[in-house]
């Protein structure tokens, strides 16, 4: 059913779900709910989940939060939001100008692809001037005290 440490008990009071013994109510079961299961619960609208720090296992997940959040701190601020892609392709006198081996088209691709995603992101965020936003340096920083 599961994977985790805590005892089915734990986990059902937590979810908000009957206890075998438990006495309390529906209604006073879910005020002792402490898992978050929907984006529709109403924890998340309070000032401490706005601001929190996001922790994501990739980098999609956190462009995805970004470009929600860009979103909408521009609807809330009523400003226009711009997106803007960047993309960089080596020209063809560029590309004879360098060794042509195999490992050189390697290492140039890789380089350009490292430099394409920081660009397009950094553009995005750029774009959205009122937005608030903790990068990955930020929450290092924050570890790092």
């Amino acid at each position: 059913m599961r994977a985790g440490c805590l005892s089915e008990t734990t986990w059902r009071y937590l979810h908000g779900k009957p206890v075998n013994g438990c006495t309390l109510s529906e209604e006073e079961r879910s005020s002792r709910q402490r898992v978050i299961t929907s984006e529709e619960d109403p924890r998340l609208k309070q000032d401490k989940f706005k601001e929190a720090v996001a922790i994501v296992a990739n980098n999609d997940a956190r462009y995805q939060i970004n470009k929600d959040r860009a979103k909408r701190n521009t609807q809330a601020a009523g400003t226009p939001l711009r997106w803007s892609t960047a993309k960089d392709v080596a020209s063809s006198q560029a590309l004879q100008a360098q060794i042509c081996d195999k490992q050189a088209k390697i290492r140039l691709r890789r380089v350009m692809a490292r430099q394409t995603l920081i660009v397009a992101f950094l553009t995005v965020l750029k774009n959205c001037i009122r937005m608030q936003h903790v990068t990955t340096d930020d929450c290092e920083k924050i570890t790092q005290k």
